[in-house]
């Protein structure tokens, strides 16, 4: 009895009312302090439990009513600071106004507890308005809890906690203001926050002081304001006791001195300041509830998003684009968290965007941004976001101006306006930057619509805004590059060496003013550095300048963190403008740069059909074009070095996956586990994502991009290893000349410097074949002359007139250089004794033409078919890997297996008349006991997956060939295509020997990307298969059973892989006695060993 009087008799003080409350109110009273002070949640029931009892009282009076909500809303508080969850929050903020309206309806009702509900009450507001926000900005509680506060004795512990709850609410008021310049609400709350601490330094809510004020001075927005609340937060964190569960308001001290960090980050751009604000960040995710967290993953996309834009690196916009998603799916749909998620997941798409140039992010960051912006202006307190959403939208609209979108421009223009006036008002940081941007969108306004008045305004506003922006300024080196580019555009007008000048330094004092660090915008500003020196040295012909422009290409090609793309482009802009102007070894170097980025641009974090698009976008000619280059100087095994490594590289990064690890299991077998489970999963990648949400795409195509991250490291250990230095590096010459070894290979390469035949054999030198007379515009002009035949060659005299041009385009390619390449072939020791096997690589457009049919096709005179047994390589590597796969072993019952698969009536398509009697060849031939027959109705998918247990295939079916996306080119089946994305999907490289595709169009090359072999052909060389027969355009049905009869005879009983091309060599020669013109024996070629 002694301890209740001892509990009850202060808080009868406490509450100086004529009558004490219900002991139930009391009790309930006692148990909020204990939850307060020890976290047990059992308190916090154990009170609203006593509280239901009054509340179940209908007899209790009006005095206890308002005692019992009070009290519920001090528990609900409590509960509120201890896991974040809103409905705590929601259900406070009703108690407090349920106690108040009471009240009102009862003024005898006054006192202490009166002002301690205010206080409570002002406080709760403030936090509720950041998770559900306000429709009108009204906030009357601040003026009643100032006047309330002014009543209270100095002494008194209630007014230090009123002043506290004062400085929150000015602060929230602040925001629910938008954000104004003149601060006046920000001042009042630092002066409440400062009060409060002074009035009761020991007080039980001290680190919670510490933080509001701290968080009310991070708002000054400058270094100074940024250091005194990085002292404040981390006093407030010194006082989180260690010996219970972290709460929800102890997490916004810690989320608090992350948003510290990164204040000082913006502001001063230190790499660890942003650092420590992401762990910190992650840090208070880790101990909240889920109801809690979207504030948090706001929070943490905000810092990741900051740290990509400074490093570029993919896992951070990731994790930010991921933050957000989950921030959107769990915050309220009518609250400002909502609008805050909408904002940073469109911000997080852009800047990926930005750095990666993938339209589906364009796409969703247009939506998201486009929706926090309509919501934004709906709501007066996002004014400081809406400018970011803003300028941001603008951003990307210039991006795709850039790229041609010149209808954008006016949008561009009108968000940039808005985001400068937002700024303005609500004096954002990055105030500086957006009007900057918004001057170059006049500059980029007036390349548009050629007004002089906007290149005016634009150089004006650009040096207004830079006179009064402080040199500390973190993003004054971005301000500095766009006002360059408004120099060099007035240049290009004016042409003023003065104007010149002042653009040369301007870009040099933006590169001083970035520093030493990695921040990938480097590559951009020394890119335009690079340009306005060439420039320069065009116009006036100063030689400093143009080693000073090459230089500077080098430089951004080599700045590691830069978007890939823009390092590319900087390589291969410099290795042009270093040929054209008579610097041959240093366009040599910057192509060898651009070459090596190649892998790069079809990095195995993105899928094949992304990959295929960068290199369709980026990578034409190039292989060719740095190979005539090292030609030039003299380095034609570099040549042959550049060709390997900068062709077929989408198909070189799907056998990435799929090399060989046996010799690493015998030392690492750890690594080679795990390098084995990681190479399963990249390699089981969706080729075809259409259909797909955008969740899954997202969640499908981060896992890839941190899958192959995790690849790279292990590959980098691998070659840790002794033994394995170059494991899955690009071959060097000595190796790649091991493909020769069975016969000679001959790479043939045009540019618009030179034409080459490069011919190599296993020992000696390469030798260099000029082809003088097949330059680049000749070969163009034959591609073009084949390319129109075959597009009429429907009926006879379609026919007739593509016979006419394949003996025109043989003719010519023979007479332009590779009669000469024939005289050194034939040259060779002991060739003529030789099987006669040439192996011929053709680089860019020659792979678009008929390469193994040219001769002089004159009475008495032989050509590449008479004289050779030719063969095709995709490339030299390829050619290895077959040849140290097994050999073919005709005594082993299963490496004779053959499937035959034939669909003579593929839905949609015309009958193939004869189809059948190409099979019946096999059934009456001298494997017939080793066939598995799909014929018709049994030729459907499932079934023909069969293929992993018959090293040899035959198909007798229809091709189709899609230029435009070629992965989608086919064979069909009963029940419908296999696409080529599916076929390389497949990995038979243990069983597969050779495949014979009697279809049309499966080894023909699309002129779009034609160094990538994007072909059924090739695509079952990625399968396995060591050795494929395809056509190179539209074959006769009716040459099917001739054809496969001669090859099948030719091999003589033994089905060995090696021996395929000497067979179908045979087989096309009957077809050539016979009279068969070459448009249909010419379409039949031979790929691999």
């Amino acid at each position: 009895m002694q301890a209740a009087t001892a509990v009850l008799a202060p808080l009868r003080e406490q509450f100086r009312l004529s009558l004490l409350p219900p002991v139930e109110i009391l009790w309930s009273l006692v148990l909020c302090l204990k939850y307060e002070l020890h976290g047990w949640e059992s308190d916090a029931s154990d009170g609203l439990r006593s509280l239901d009892r009054i509340a179940a009282n209908r007899g209790a009076s009006s005095d206890t009513r308002i005692h019992a909500a009070y009290v519920r809303g001090r528990l609900l508080e409590a509960q509120y600071d201890a896991s974040g969850a809103s409905e705590a929050l929601k259900a406070a903020q009703g108690c407090y106004q349920d106690a108040g309206r009471m009240a009102k309806q009862h003024p005898h009702v006054q006192g202490r507890m009166m002002d301690e509900l205010l206080a409570h009450a002002t406080r709760i507001k403030a936090h509720y308005f950041t998770y559900f926000g306000y429709s009108n900005g009204a906030f009357p509680e601040v003026d009643m809890l100032e006047a309330a506060a002014a009543r209270l004795a100095p002494a008194d512990p209630l007014k230090a906690y009123a002043m506290y709850a004062l400085s929150g609410a000015y602060r929230a008021r602040w925001y629910l203001h938008g954000h104004p310049a003149d601060k006046m609400d920000l001042n009042r709350g630092i002066d409440c926050g400062r009060e409060a601490l002074r009035l009761c330094p020991a007080h039980r809510h001290r680190r919670r002081m510490l933080h509001e004020l701290g968080a009310l001075i991070r708002e000054g927005r400058s270094s100074p304001n940024f250091h005194e609340s990085m002292g404040l937060i981390t006093q407030a964190i010194a006082l989180i006791p260690g010996e219970r569960q972290t709460t929800w308001c102890d997490l916004q001290i810690i989320r608090a001195l992350g948003t510290q960090y990164l204040g000082m980050f913006v502001a001063e751009g230190r790499i660890q300041d942003v650092d420590n604000a992401i762990e910190c960040q992650r840090r208070a995710l880790a101990g909240v509830s889920d109801s809690a967290k979207p504030h948090l993953l706001i929070s943490l996309a905000m810092c990741l998003k900051h740290r990509f834009r400074a490093t570029g690196h993919a896992a951070d916009i990731d994790a930010a684009i991921e933050a957000s998603t989950q921030a959107l799916a769990s915050a309220d749909a009518d609250g400002p968290l909502s609008v805050f998620a909408h904002a940073h997941l469109g911000l997080a798409h852009a800047y990926r965007f930005i750095y990666f140039g993938e339209p589906e992010d364009f796409t969703i960051a247009q939506r998201e941004l486009q929706n926090a912006i309509a919501a934004g202006r709906a709501k007066s307190f996002m004014g400081a976001q809406l400018a970011r959403c803003l300028r941001t939208l603008a951003h990307i609209y210039r991006v795709g101006v850039e790229r041609g979108k010149t209808e954008l421009i006016p949008a561009m223009h009108a968000y940039l306006e808005e985001a400068a006036a937002l700024a303005k008002s609500t004096g954002l940081l990055e105030m500086p930057s957006i009007f900057s941007e918004l001057a170059l969108a006049k500059g980029i306004k007036f390349t548009a619509e050629g007004k002089q008045a906007d290149l005016d305004d634009c150089v004006r506003a650009h040096e207004a805004i830079l006179s009064v922006t402080p040199d500390k300024y973190a993003e004054r080196h971005l301000m500095l590059w766009q006002y360059a580019l408004a120099l060099k555009t007035k240049f290009d007008q004016t042409g003023d060496p003065r104007t010149m000048q002042a653009c040369l330094d301007a870009f040099t004092a933006a590169l001083a003013h970035l520093g030493p660090s990695a921040d990938p915008r480097r590559t951009f500003y020394l890119i335009d550095l690079a340009a306005v020196l060439g420039e320069k040295h065009r116009v006036f012909g100063d030689e400093a300048d143009l080693t000073g422009a090459i230089q500077h290409y080098g430089q951004a090609a080599q700045v590691m963190d830069g978007p890939v793309k823009v390092r590319f482009r900087a390589a291969v802009v410099g290795a042009r403008l270093a040929f054209d102007n008579g610097r041959k070894v240093a366009s040599l170097e910057l192509f060898k740069a651009a070459v090596g980025l190649l892998s790069r641009m079809a990095w195995l974090g993105l899928n094949t059909t992304k990959r295929h698009r960068n290199l369709m976008s980026q990578a034409f000619q190039l292989a060719a074009d740095a190979a005539a280059v090292a030609i030039a100087v003299g380095q034609p095994e570099t040549a042959v070095e550049l060709l390997e490594e900068g062709r077929s590289v989408l198909w070189r990064s799907v056998l990435e996956v799929r090399v060989d690890l046996d010799g690493l299991e015998a030392v690492s077998p750890e690594l080679t586990r795990e390098l084995t489970q990681l190479a399963k999963t990249l390699d089981l990648e969706d080729f075809d994502v259409s259909g797909f949400s955008e969740w899954y795409l997202e969640q499908s195509d981060q896992q890839r991009r941190r899958q192959a991250e995790r690849w790279e490291l292990l590959v980098a250990a691998v070659r840790q290893v002794p033994g394995f230095e170059l494991f899955l590096k690009p071959l060097d010459f000595d190796h790649l000349r091991e493909a020769a070894k069975d016969g000679p290979i001959v790479i043939l390469n045009t540019s618009e410097y030179r034409s080459d035949a490069l011919v190599i054999t296993h020992t000696g030198a390469v030798r260099v074949v000029p082809l003088t007379g097949l330059p680049l515009p000749v070969v163009r002009q034959l591609m073009h002359m084949l390319h129109s035949a075959l597009q009429i060659a429907k009926d006879k005299y379609g026919l007739s007139f593509l016979e006419r041009t394949l003996q025109s385009v043989a003719k010519s390619l023979w007479q332009g250089g590779l009669d000469e390449v024939v005289k050194l072939l034939v040259a060779i020791p002991n060739y003529e004794q030789s099987t006669r096997r040439v192996w011929w690589t053709p680089a860019g457009l020659f792979s678009l033409l008929p390469i193994h049919c040219a001769g002089p096709y004159q009475p008495g005179q032989q050509g590449i078919p008479d004289l050779f047994v030719s063969s095709y390589t995709t490339n030299l590597s390829t050619l290895i890997k077959a040849r140290k796969l097994p050999p073919s072993d005709p005594m082993d019952a299963q490496s004779s297996r053959i499937l035959a698969i034939a669909q003579p009536e593929a839905p949609g398509m015309p009958r193939l008349r004869y189809a059948r009697s190409e099979i019946d060849v096999l059934r009456t031939s001298s494997f017939k006991d080793s066939v598995t027959f799909l014929v018709g109705r049994e030729a459907v998918m499932s079934r023909a997956e069969a293929v992993s247990t018959h090293p040899w295939l035959h198909c007798v079916v229809h091709g189709y060939w899609n230029p435009e996306s070629p992965l989608d080119s086919a064979i069909y089946l009963a029940d419908g295509p296999m696409t080529l994305r599916q076929v390389v999907k497949l990995n038979l490289s243990r069983t597969a020997k050779f495949a014979f595709l009697s279809a049309c169009h499966t080894a023909r090359a699309t002129v779009h990307l034609p160094d990538e072999a994007l072909h059924m052909a090739a695509g079952l060389q990625v399968a396995g298969f060591r050795g494929v027969l395809g056509t190179t355009w539209g074959m006769a049905d009716m040459d099917g059973p001739e054809l496969a009869r001669g090859f099948y005879e030719s091999l003589q009983g033994e089905l060995k892989a090696e021996n395929a091309a000497e067979a179908l060599n045979v087989s096309l020669g009957r077809l050539r006695q016979r009279g068969v013109p070459m448009h249909r024996w010419g379409a039949f070629v031979h790929y691999g060993v």
